[in-house]
């Protein structure tokens, strides 16, 4: 049966309180501060596509207008009128249920895959992006360029002296993005501007090489928060605004040069400090020919973690495709501004730099690369005002024991689900928690009955559970199906093997299919040794002895994706199969979801050896199996007791007595990490479980056995099994 705080109708009883005039209290929640306002806001916006617009925001009838500005003259960069004629789009915003805090714009036509416009608040500013031209003179809305939109602009001269790390996205008149990185500073009362004009470096001014150093004066215009910068022979004029955000001055511009360019400018004050924050924005990366690309291109909404040394981002993408990677942050060299750092990504490096609660970053072109630059990288991201997010949000890879890789998508803010097959076809709903077990979380799904219901138990950055999903045996029916999800998965080589660490993995293997049911436990090498190709060894015959030299080689490659290898035979390149390596609880776990050459699911989790082993014993609040029902249980030095909810309501008891820790291993030739055992109330019917306390326990039962071949067993590592009891 569902937890009381799940209806038959799938809603929960969370949802109700939305209604309560106590929570509906403007600012009563931090994660939505002007969501119940009734009031409409305008925003001035200023977009990487060169344009200034107006966003018109009304939160209590959840409406949007985004139009053109006031238009300008050709001659200096300032607001440009947009190619089409009037209104640009309308319609009506909401919540994105699975990012709170983000609203999408919808779009009577939508030309991708993903709809990106959305937008965050800033409190007195917003960032988001949206579909428009690439050039004043295109008549199609095509890319989605990140913008920032602003209330405040500053109005009195001397309000905005500073220091900024200036960044360029500009697209000329040939449609050939280019990007660039200027420090510059206000001074004088605002009277003066001087930039260090570098465009393949990123120099602070009191170093800038003199032939590199421009002086501009500014004057006001007759527009109220526009100020005009210009040589004294009048030659350059450009128009540009001073904003105010979260406290703090922001330079913009946008608009069309002379040589018909058209850029974005955005300057953010100067910052000695990279406090660890979470950052959601968008970034638009063009061709990047002649340069080594620094970012997939394409348009992409993103969620970024950045800490003091790294940069974690889950990407979407106009075309449906989701990224997860994490990169260094590296500091720049010591001409370059004290608040700026590079993101390392491969050979290439993008530079970015912190300010007002906003994050921007650009490619620069390569020394000696003649224009056109070809390096478009423009991105920007706010940290949103008083936006408390569960650091356990987020979109997990999940390898189903039925073969398949799929996406999960949760929001423990608005306790949403969203499961995505491999077609793109997804099930959504709310999910709520289990009113017994703690830290177990029940999904709400029509796919099967009540009584079956479908649950999961997160870590911080793994989960497992069992859903709903098809079986593998052609019936088109849906069953409750263990899996393990992760959002952590290793993308460099290097990573393969940790450090302390064995590079020896214990894999337990399960292949189901239409009257095939077996199980298996092998154990093999995955390692990285320097400039080779990384190598993955198996050990098949007698692969459980503590020691075995692989009689099967592979070489290991990058897939189609982040976080996906190719591991082909070196001796027979005909047999290759795709794998992941997941990070969880700081430890490698090996995982595969596949259908093999037979039309078997098959399903393998590796877990690292390590030494000196030692069995955990504790409690652990929810495991999954392929029984089909969901259980709880606890281990011991000799046992593992779980006791098993089954869809008809009725309870199993299963045991399983494990080899005397004493006998481990001098006494059996199995692999360190393995241990056998028997069912206590079936002796014959025999086991092997191995565990890594930090990440993962597994079950599998004996090949050779009816009663026992194809069974697997999960739990959550963690907590639940490293704590003392």
């Amino acid at each position: 049966m569902l937890p009381a705080s799940i209806t038959a109708s799938g809603q929960t009883q969370a949802s109700a309180l939305i209604e309560d005039p106590v929570a509906n209290k403007e600012l009563a929640t931090p994660l939505r501060p002007l969501a119940k306002s009734p009031f409409k806001r305008r925003y001035r916006v200023f977009s990487a596509n060169g344009g200034q617009y107006t966003l018109d925001l009304d939160f209590s009838n959840r409406r949007y207008v985004f139009a053109p500005s006031d238009g300008g003259n050709s001659n200096v960069l300032q607001p440009i009128n947009s190619p089409v004629v009037g209104m640009i789009a309308s319609g009506e915003f909401s919540d994105d249920p699975m990012q709170p805090g983000t609203f999408v714009l919808q779009r009577s036509k939508v030309n991708s895959v993903v709809n990106l416009a959305r937008f965050r608040l800033l409190g007195d500013a917003i960032v988001g992006t949206f579909p428009l031209a690439r050039t004043a003179l295109e008549g199609t809305v095509g890319i989605s360029y990140p913008f920032l939109g602003v209330t405040n602009l500053v109005s009195a001269q001397s309000a905005m002296d500073g220091t900024y790390n200036r960044f360029t996205y500009g697209t000329p008149f040939q449609n050939v993005a280019y990007s660039l990185a200027h420090q510059i500073s206000i001074s004088g009362g605002g009277t003066q501007l001087r930039v260090c004009r570098s465009d393949t470096g990123f120099y602070r001014l009191e170093v800038c090489p003199t032939q590199l150093l421009k002086t501009y004066a500014i004057v006001a215009t007759e527009r109220p928060g526009i100020w005009r910068l210009t040589t004294a022979d009048t030659t350059e004029q450009i128009d540009f605004s001073v904003a105010r955000v979260g406290g703090q001055n922001v330079y913009l511009a946008a608009g069309r040069l002379p040589n018909l360019d058209l850029q974005f400018r955005i300057g953010l004050p100067e910052t000695t400090g990279w406090t660890a924050a979470t950052m959601y924005g968008a970034f638009t990366a063009s061709s990047t020919s002649g340069n080594e690309p620094a970012l997939q291109v394409g348009d992409a909404w993103t969620r970024t973690s950045v800490r003091a040394d790294s940069v974690r981002q889950s990407a979407v993408y106009a075309d449906g495709n989701w990224t997860v990677e994490q990169r260094p942050l590296v500091t720049l060299a010591n001409d370059a501004p004290i608040g700026a750092r590079g993101l390392q990504s491969g050979n290439s490096t993008l530079y970015g730099a912190r300010g007002a609660g906003l994050w921007a970053m650009v490619a620069l072109p390569r020394p000696g690369t003649s224009e056109p630059y070809q390096n478009g990288v423009i991105g920007l991201w706010g940290t949103g005002e008083g936006v408390a997010v569960d650091p356990r949000n987020d979109s997990y890879t999940v390898f189903a024991s039925n073969g398949t890789k799929q996406r999960l998508r949760l929001d423990f803010d608005m306790h949403q689900y969203e499961m995505v097959d491999e077609s793109g076809h997804s099930v959504r709903g709310p999910f709520a928690a289990d009113p017994v077990q703690k830290n177990v979380y029940v999904f709400a799904t029509d796919r099967v009955a009540p009584s079956s219901a479908a649950r999961f138990q997160v870590t911080i950055d793994a989960v497992i559970g069992a859903f709903p999903f098809l079986e593998s045996n052609g019936s088109g029916r849906y069953a409750l199906q263990p899996f393990v999800a992760a959002r952590n998965l290793v993308i460099d080589a290097t990573e393969f093997h940790l450090v302390g660490s064995l590079p020896r993995f214990n894999m337990f293997s399960v292949a189901r299919g239409a009257g095939i049911a077996d199980s298996t436990t092998s154990t093999f090498d995955l390692y990285y040794s320097g400039a080779n190709t990384p190598t993955l060894g198996v050990c098949s015959t007698d692969p459980l002895k503590p020691m075995c030299t692989p009689d099967r080689n592979y070489s290991v490659t990058k897939g189609s994706e982040a976080g996906d290898w190719v591991a082909t035979n070196t001796a027979n390149a005909s047999d290759n199969f795709h794998f992941s390596v997941a990070r969880i609880g700081g430890k490698n776990v090996y995982l595969r979801a596949a259908v093999d050459s037979s039309n078997r699911a098959v399903f393998e989790v590796g877990l690292t050896t390590w030494a000196p082993f030692q069995w955990p014993a504790n409690s652990f609040p929810l495991t999954v199996s392929t029984l089909g029902g969901y259980g709880s249980g606890g281990t011991s030095v000799n046992a593992i007791n779980t006791v098993f909810n089954q869809p008809d309501g009725s309870s199993l008891p299963f045991s399983i007595t494990l080899e005397p820790i004493s006998t481990y291993p001098t006494a059996r030739p199995h692999a360190s990490g393995i241990r056998i055992g028997w069912d206590t109330a079936s002796p014959a019917d025999q086991y092997d479980a191995t565990v890594e306390p930090s990440a993962l326990l597994m079950v599998v039962g004996r090949s050779g056995n009816p009663a026992t071949q194809g069974y697997l067993q999960l739990v959550m590592g963690g907590r639940q099994l490293s704590d003392p009891p």
